[in-house]
């Protein structure tokens, strides 16, 4: 066999097995572009991620405070992400994560991937959003 013979073989059977189990005690990341920049979200903080979703412009003392949107039957309130962390840009937000633990949705730039991690290199990442946190702040609860 040839080289390319050798490696269609073996991106073909790359198929036929199952997939690596994630290291014992991972973290799943969200990344995220923000602006140029890539931050990361834990994914046990999200509960939904969209695209292109309708935003509802409403007046606003809050700058981050995009509009709202529909999420599962509720209207949440939809915040830039950019405006929150100080990053200019020109062009509106295509992304929206809706938090878990508060009624809230942050738009971002764009999806980056999904990343497995130990504990240890979480608490090391410097980007790394706290959506409750976020949420806390931003969201005042009656």
């Amino acid at each position: 066999m040839d080289r390319a013979s050798d490696l269609r073989a073996a991106f073909d059977a790359s198929f036929s097995r199952a997939p690596a189990e994630p290291a014992p005690g991972a973290v799943e990341l969200l990344r995220i572009q923000v602006g140029t920049d890539v931050y990361a979200v834990a994914m046990s903080e999200i509960a939904a991620v969209y695209v292109d979703r309708h935003v509802c412009a409403v007046p606003s003392p809050v700058p981050a405070l995009l509009g709202l949107v529909a999420v599962r039957a509720a209207i949440v309130p939809l915040y830039d992400l950019r405006a929150i962390l100080g990053i200019a840009a020109p062009a509106a937000p295509r992304w929206c994560l809706v938090a878990r633990a508060a009624t809230a949705a942050f738009a971002f730039d764009a999806f980056e991937g999904l990343v497995r991690v130990p504990p240890a290199q979480v608490r090391a990442e410097p980007r790394l959003i706290s959506l409750a946190a976020l949420a806390a702040r931003l969201v005042k609860e009656d």
